[in-house]
C-alpha cells in the first residue's frame, strides 16, 4: 500500500506545483506555501529542474525586498498548455474514480 500511495504523490505533486505556478509567478518559499506540509522539498526541487529542462517552466533572478536576490519561476506558454491537459486529465479521473466508487 506505501508503495501505491508514494507513486499517486509523486504525480500529483508535480500537478500541484504545476497548478500553483500557473496562478502566477512565484518564488521557490511562497511556492513551498502553496503545497501540502506532507511534500518534501528534495522531490520539489528535482522536478522543478526536470519542468525546466522540459521547457515548461521557466527561472528569472530578481532582487528581493531583503537579502539576496530571488530565483522567480513561472509557467512557459508550453507550461500553460500542459497544465490545461493535465487539469482535464485529472477531471476524467475524478469522474471515473468516483463512478467506481459509487454503490448503485
Amino acid at each position: 500500500m506505501q508503495m501505491w500511495m508514494a507513486q499517486v504523490r509523486k504525480g500529483l505533486v508535480e500537478f500541484w506545483l504545476m497548478a500553483a505556478l500557473g496562478r502566477g509567478e512565484k518564488y521557490g518559499y511562497e511556492l513551498f506555501q502553496q503545497l501540502p506540509a506532507q511534500v518534501r522539498s528534495s522531490g520539489v526541487y528535482a522536478i522543478l529542474t526536470r519542468l525546466t529542462r522540459e521547457g515548461y517552466v521557466s527561472i528569472r533572478m530578481g532582487a528581493s525586498p531583503a537579502g539576496p536576490s530571488r530565483r522567480y519561476l513561472r509557467l512557459t506558454s508550453k507550461g500553460e498548455a500542459r497544465l490545461k491537459r493535465m487539469t482535464a486529465y485529472w477531471m476524467e479521473l475524478q469522474r471515473l474514480t468516483e463512478a467506481a466508487l459509487r454503490r448503485d
